[in-house]
């Protein structure tokens, strides 16, 4: 076996070699982080752990490759391509998430994103029965004879169209509540009206002036206007938010001039020279 027995990165990459020899139309990669061999093809998602296979050949290290040639071998019935899904164009939805969570997925390098702000990234995915969704990868879309730009077009038309109600609440006469906007109710995808311009103009116009948003929950969004007496308190809620979030998504600010959205961080180091007073939004 010689001196990569002991390193785990070294015995990663040793069965990876083997792997990609033996399987050539299969794409092998380390998942360093798991210990495991993520392998990839069309119709084809299976990570493979390692920890079984590099303790016995510790426990016998005089039969190490002998036992590595057997694994390698016997796994064969696990990379039986499954059929493709198909998906229902009607549910395609954008879903914002942290970039960790998408770098997390099993097929995250496949989906179509965009990029939302430093930490968060809005990816396409498919409503399912039960409160389920999931990503839905080029392979997918790439077999119905789709491009990429006529899956995103779906996604912003169906996203737009599921959050109807919050534009015409914004629309609706009346003042801006003393602490923001606190939206919550779709447990998967309200961190998407990030996504839909109609809302974000809406937030702009009823506050006047630029708009600071959030989505410390994948089910919460949080709004305020720059301008807004209790500003100060915004940050704290947020992060609270996060803490104590079910199911969190990120602690990052955005702004929205009800045009365009970007990280707040970044608008931050802009306008450092021109409004130094608020050095402590960026704290």
């Amino acid at each position: 076996m010689g001196d990569g027995l002991a390193d785990r990165g070294d015995f990663a990459e040793r069965i990876r070699l083997q792997l990609a020899s033996r399987y050539r139309d299969i794409e092998a990669a380390v998942n360093g982080a798991r210990f495991a061999i993520h392998l990839a093809a069309p119709g084809l998602d299976v990570s493979l752990p390692l920890a079984p296979l590099h303790n016995d050949c510790l426990r016998r290290p005089d039969r190490a490759g002998e036992l590595i040639s057997s694994w390698v071998a016997t796994i064969a019935r696990q990379l039986t391509a499954v059929p493709l899904a198909e998906f229902a164009p009607s549910r395609l939805l954008w879903c914002v998430r942290s970039r960790s969570y998408v770098e997390d997925l099993g097929r995250g390098g496949e989906l179509l994103t965009r990029a939302v702000g430093t930490d968060m990234v809005a990816f396409v995915s498919e409503t399912m029965p039960g409160s389920v969704m999931r990503g839905v990868p080029s392979t997918e879309w790439e077999h119905q004879g789709m491009t990429g730009q006529a899956i995103g077009a779906l996604a912003d038309t169906n996203t737009s169209r599921r959050f109807d109600n919050v534009v015409r609440r914004l629309r609706e006469p009346g003042g801006v509540p003393r602490d923001g906007w606190r939206l919550s109710g779709d447990i998967l995808f309200q961190g998407s009206v990030v996504m839909v311009p109609d809302i974000l103009a809406a937030f702009a116009q009823k506050a006047g002036g630029d708009v600071i948003l959030a989505v410390p929950d994948r089910s919460v969004i949080m709004a305020i206007p720059l301008a807004a007496e209790t500003l100060r308190s915004f940050r704290h809620r947020v992060t609270q938010a996060h803490r104590d979030a079910m199911n969190p998504c990120s602690v990052e600010l955005l702004i929205t001039d009800g045009a365009s959205l970007r990280s707040h961080d970044e608008h931050g180091a802009q306008t450092r020279k021109r409004l130094p007073l608020m050095a402590w939004l960026r704290d």
